[in-house]
């Protein structure tokens, strides 16, 4: 009995932990979904996958020379993801591309940039210091 509820107990830590830790996706990943939700051409695609990889291939780099310090890859990732934005503009048509900013936001609820759920943030909600 104490074996059989040992082994529950790690079967569930490894899956908490495997869903607490989503993996990345890789470029192709991306493109593969991106394709999906914005009826992206073939011309598109193959704009796109090598958009997602050169992009991947910077983050990386990026990482590696902020050897620890967060601010300044803070600072570097937001210049280029400003740099991103409008590489995937011109890719994009603009229907596709107001739906991609939408389907971004969703991607990281909560993110920066992002106006915060009502009761959150600086403002105090219903009910809270009035």
């Amino acid at each position: 009995m104490m074996k059989g509820s040992a082994i529950l107990c790690l079967a569930f830590f490894v899956g908490l932990t495997a869903f607490a830790q989503p993996q990345r996706m890789t470029p192709q990943e991306r493109t593969d979904q991106l394709a999906k939700e914005l009826s992206l051409t073939e011309e598109q695609k193959a704009k796109v996958l090598e958009h997602f990889t050169q992009e991947q291939q910077v983050f990386q780099k990026l990482r590696e020379e902020s050897q620890g310090d967060r601010e300044a890859m803070r600072a570097a990732m937001g210049k280029r993801r400003e740099e991103s934005n409008m590489k995937m503009k011109a890719i994009l048509t603009e229907e596709q591309y107001a739906k991609y900013e939408t389907l971004r936001g969703g991607m990281r609820p909560g993110g920066r940039g992002q106006q915060p759920p009502p009761g959150r943030g600086d403002k105090p909600g219903p009910g809270k210091g009035d």
